[in-house]
């Protein structure tokens, strides 16, 4: 279901809420305002944040994921975050990274975060 992210989730409860590539579009400021729109929806131990987008590497990142954050960059002002940036957001937030899960062929990742 979608929603404004820039106001508190309606639905409330849910067993998961997803979101696609949303925060490669913002400042960490930003994202933190959304993501925290979402934590009171929460249940916990039930509710997890499922968010689908590209993480780069903390080292030795691949060419193919470095050059699609640079052609973000360049076209859309905006850029990709590596795994370290993405917790320090869902802290800030009032979330845990519960799982980062990655196919070794593909572009974007998934993180699971819940309540901590």
């Amino acid at each position: 279901m979608a929603h404004d992210f820039n106001r508190e989730q309606p639905v409330k409860g849910a067993q998961a809420y997803f979101m696609h590539q949303i925060m490669q579009g913002y400042n960490d400021d930003t994202c933190i305002h959304i993501l925290k729109q979402i934590v009171p929806a929460m249940k916990p131990g039930h509710s997890k944040l499922v968010v689908c987008d590209l993480i780069l590497s903390n080292r030795d990142a691949h060419w193919l994921t470095t050059t699609l954050d640079l052609e973000l960059m360049q076209v859309l002002a905006s850029r990709s975050r590596t795994e370290s940036e993405f917790r320090k957001i869902d802290e800030a937030a009032g979330l845990k990274i519960s799982g980062i899960y990655k196919h070794p062929q593909g572009y974007d990742s998934v993180i699971e975060a819940v309540l901590p």
